[in-house]
């Protein structure tokens, strides 16, 4: 007899508690510890993957005061916050998601007695959330500590890019992450750095692509070739918002969303109306693009933003902006935001 569920075999009784929802599973260990077990061990979300029942989460945190993380629930559509993440308050750090985990890289650390004080500086600091257990783990910290780096996740490895350093200096260094043994490994420099150091980077056909903000070249690094090559793909100098979506990149710019597949580009739709907004995050999930918060500005006054609006991307482009829960916590600028499957 199964300890799960009397009467069944674990793996029918396993297979009954795949089709609860996510959000209810903390209730799931309080039944008993058999269940508990089950679920903080990863075995239920195996088997809820090999059922089809695997959920996506978009996970997002905003620029207050706590710097609370929290997870949207597409089916229920509410949002769920996250236990306090340990290591103090940051900005300008990265965020991945690989192997059912969720990962925060590096950034700006900030005074807890005074956010504004000229004190803050980059860390190498690596964490992980596991949503099974709902904990943070310390993982093995980045070789060079870095913020305002490009970041994402190819063949499962994580791929930290350029940014500012310690001293707060554009860095050409690169590495890369390996989640099961927890190593990090050097990767060849960028060839280009540009002063400031503001970049963004997405995957798409099983390459990096590292954009510098302002600047029409693309730095791709190939790991089969192992090394970079600088490209000019005619992409728009004044990104403001990018994402990716397998081999499609969304670009938010001059007041429009833009398809970018290789050289080409198309216009999706308007994004008009977010020309006064700052600070948002954009991202491709389960389909749809997802543009988050934000701060508002006025001629004479500003409001930071909970919103979410939802753009459905489909192949004739036939589409319209819709709204969603706001973030019940989180207000104001994105500082990162990823998707997860569980």
């Amino acid at each position: 007899m199964s300890s799960l569920i009397e009467g069944l075999p674990r793996d029918v009784a396993l297979r009954c508690l795949a089709f609860v929802p996510f959000y209810l599973h903390p209730t799931l260990e309080q039944v008993c510890r058999s269940w508990r077990d089950a679920i903080c061990s990863g075995e239920i979300y195996r088997v809820r993957h090999e059922c089809g029942k695997a959920e996506d989460l978009l996970f997002v945190c905003c620029h207050d005061e706590e710097n609370k993380w929290q997870f949207y629930d597409p089916i229920e559509n509410f949002w769920v916050t996250l236990p306090e993440l340990p290591g103090g308050r940051k900005h300008y750090f990265g965020v991945v998601s690989t192997y059912q985990k969720l990962f925060i890289l590096g950034g700006l650390l900030i005074n807890p007695i005074d956010p504004s004080a000229d004190e803050d500086f980059s860390c190498n600091e690596v964490w992980s959330f596991n949503p099974m257990t709902r904990k943070w783990s310390i993982q093995a910290p980045m070789h060079e500590a870095r913020s305002l780096f490009a970041c994402g996740v190819l063949d499962g490895m994580i791929i930290v890019v350029g940014g500012m350093n310690k001293k707060f200096e554009a860095t050409p260094k690169a590495e890369m992450y390996d989640p099961v043994k927890d190593v990090w490994t050097q990767l060849p420099d960028l060839p280009r750095i540009c002063d400031s150091g503001i970049c963004m980077g997405v995957v798409v056909g099983r390459k990096m692509h590292f954009i510098y903000k302002g600047l029409p070249i693309v730095q791709t690094f190939d790991t089969v070739e192992w090394k970079w090559t600088v490209e000019d793909y005619n992409w728009f100098s004044h990104i403001w918002l990018m994402t990716a979506d397998r081999d499609r990149i969304y670009i938010m710019s001059q007041g429009y969303i833009f398809l970018q597949i290789g050289l080409d580009s198309k216009v999706v739709i308007s994004a008009d109306q977010f020309h006064l907004n700052d600070g948002m995050g954009m991202i491709c999930f389960r389909g749809e693009l997802y543009v988050i918060g934000g701060t508002l500005y006025t001629d004479h006054d500003y409001e930071y933003l909970s919103d979410v609006h939802v753009l459905t991307l489909s192949s004739d482009f036939r589409t319209c902006w819709t709204d969603i829960a706001p973030m019940s916590r989180g207000y104001g600028s994105v500082l990162g935001c990823a998707a997860l499957r569980v």
